[in-house]
């Protein structure tokens, strides 16, 4: 069990593409003085439509997906878990919704909840395979977080090898290489690992 704590942490804590890591959310804005010192005349025309153009709103799902993230960091892991439950209960058919089973599937792995992990996990592929058939799909809805996307599969073949379920543990981890063309090295040398231990044809 110690190894497979390990493995928790180890991806945890290494992002597998760039943006993913947790502790993004972490830092903090330093207040700057003004290089140049503001101009004290009248506005011009430019600075009133600058004035004029209202600032992006966030969306509810994605503000309660993100607030989930910030208890996350602090290890208030029973708010983010709330919030990420939430999250799936009233937007479903979101992006938010697929990342939040992501992070149930973690805190269901840590707590070695096999069973557990590869049902969220399994949920998190089914909801992205469902979303990328329609046409407005995209990546870049994903908030940076797109890398967690081939690391779904990833932690839910290692979740099935702890439940014994080692044929569907080598099915998942050749959809990897089907699915994701393009991977990181440290997914690729993971599902190596895995795919050798559980001696996949």
């Amino acid at each position: 069990m110690g190894y497979c704590f390990f493995v928790f942490l180890f991806f945890l804590s290494v992002p597998v593409m760039a943006q993913d890591a947790l502790p993004s959310d972490t830092v903090h804005e330093v207040a700057l003085s003004p290089i140049v010192e503001p101009f004290q005349g009248g506005k011009t025309a430019e600075d009133k439509a600058t004035e004029e153009v209202p600032e992006p709103l966030l969306s509810p799902e994605y503000e309660l997906y993100d607030q989930g993230r910030h208890y996350l960091t602090q290890q208030r892991i029973d708010l983010a878990q709330k919030a990420f439950d939430d999250v799936i209960a009233k937007y479903s058919q979101t992006p938010e919704a697929i990342l939040a089973r992501f992070w149930i599937g973690e805190f269901m792995l840590r707590a070695k909840n096999y069973s557990g992990s590869s049902i969220a996990f399994g949920q998190a592929y089914g909801a992205l395979k469902k979303a990328q058939r329609q046409k407005d799909f995209s990546q870049e809805k994903f908030h940076g977080e797109q890398g967690r996307l081939p690391e779904i599969l990833a932690k839910l073949a290692y979740s099935l090898k702890m439940i014994n379920k080692k044929g569907d543990a080598c099915i998942t981890l050749r959809q990897i290489k089907r699915d994701y063309k393009k991977r990181p090295a440290t997914l690729d040398w993971y599902t190596a690992k895995l795919s050798k231990e559980l001696k996949c044809p």
